[in-house]
């Protein structure tokens, strides 16, 4: 695995380490790197564990760098390749858990909830999309994993207003605990 992945199989459990040595940004290179590692545990047949390295941050989010530089090729190869891995990541055919010990901002709270399982500590961190409040609109496939993870009555507070969630209420929320459906037939 390339630098900013870390990838540790012991007994049937993969765990899948992000550090960029930064923040953790989602850029399209970090993304793919993301995707190897979930393709080598499936092909392992194995129960992964997804977590940063960083003390402080799950992750950052998309690179806004990309946004930033108004070059629409770029921003919809990285918006994909973060559809793609989320796409992966609800697909994986053994159980996905997510631990998240620090602030976790768009791509890594979308990465979070497609986990089956996602566990947080307490802390005076957060969690949600805060694209609108930084006057970015979220990405379609992103409002819809967040629909189908998030209670309802606090969906638009997220998604619409922006507001981002501490461990408490992001348990109450639907952001962590277990993925509401699962059918692996």
């Amino acid at each position: 695995m390339p630098e900013r992945i870390a990838y540790r199989l012991s007994e049937g459990v993969a765990t899948i380490t992000m550090d960029d040595g930064k923040v953790n940004v989602m850029s399209t290179g970090m993304l793919h790197e993301l995707d190897a590692a979930f393709r080598l545990a499936e092909k392992d047949k194995a129960i992964v564990v997804l977590r940063s390295g960083r003390k402080g941050i799950f992750s950052a989010g998309f690179d806004l760098k990309v946004f930033a530089a108004n070059d629409p090729e770029r921003s919809l190869e990285m918006v994909k390749a973060g559809a793609d891995l989320a796409l992966r990541l609800m697909s994986h055919p053994f159980p996905t858990i997510g631990i998240m010990e620090d602030h976790a901002f768009p791509m890594g709270t979308f990465l979070l909830l497609a986990c089956d399982m996602r566990i947080g500590r307490r802390g005076k961190y957060r969690m949600g999309l805060n694209e609108v409040a930084i006057g970015i609109s979220p990405p379609g496939f992103a409002i819809e994993l967040t629909r189908s993870r998030v209670h309802p009555a606090w969906l638009s507070r997220t998604v619409t207003l922006g507001e981002m969630f501490e461990p408490d209420d992001a348990l109450a929320a639907g952001f962590l605990g277990p993925r509401r459906v699962r059918n692996r037939n």
